[in-house]
């Protein structure tokens, strides 16, 4: 297949791929648009052209944290779309601050998700943005158990003081929205 390339991906693993993007229809849940790019291009590169070439208009686009840019937010903010960007858990704009050690649930609403309480706070931001950070402490707990079990294991890039770094970050999932109609809990 011509459009393989030798690119990048999650696995860090370069083997001959494809990036495929797909729009689906909220109701139906069935595609209405797909693109298909040469693996060694970034999703950023081709993020503006799928837009554009989708035709989009009253949708709400849901991204993967890899889409999130400042070019990508003003980008659809002109064209007046929605949005849904996953963060990358380092990103700056989320304050872990809130949970510490104890992960005092004071300042913290809750909804349940599949029978267990998914803790977030909602933080606004410039420009009518909030963002919500989810905090699943069942994910968490996992997250910790896996992260200490590679540190026992010797794996490369697992040291305990990196632990500690990121620890208040584990069973986060962070996103950042424009749309002011959607709770936290729908969001999710």
């Amino acid at each position: 297949m011509e459009i393989n390339h030798v690119g990048y991906n999650s696995h860090h693993t370069y083997k001959p791929q494809i990036n495929l993007v797909f729009i689906h229809n909220e109701s139906s849940k069935e595609p209405v648009y797909y693109h298909k790019e040469h693996g060694d291009k970034r999703d950023l590169l081709s993020f503006k052209r799928v837009v554009d070439e989708s035709r989009l208009r009253n949708s709400l686009l849901i991204c993967d944290k890899g889409f999130k840019s400042i070019e990508n937010i003003e980008y659809l903010e002109k064209v007046k779309l929605k949005y849904i960007f996953a963060l990358k858990r380092n990103d700056t704009l989320i304050d872990y601050s809130l949970l510490s050690d104890k992960e005092s649930t004071k300042s913290l609403k809750y909804f349940f998700y599949k029978k267990r309480p998914i803790w977030y706070y909602v933080k606004y931001l410039e420009n009518g943005i909030r963002l919500i950070l989810y905090i699943d402490k069942i994910l968490k707990s996992s997250e910790i158990q896996d992260y200490l079990w590679r540190i026992e294991e010797g794996k490369e890039g697992y040291k305990e003081e990196n632990f500690y770094e990121k620890r208040n970050s584990m069973g986060t999932i962070a996103i950042i929205t424009i749309e002011k109609n959607l709770t936290a809990e729908r969001v999710n």
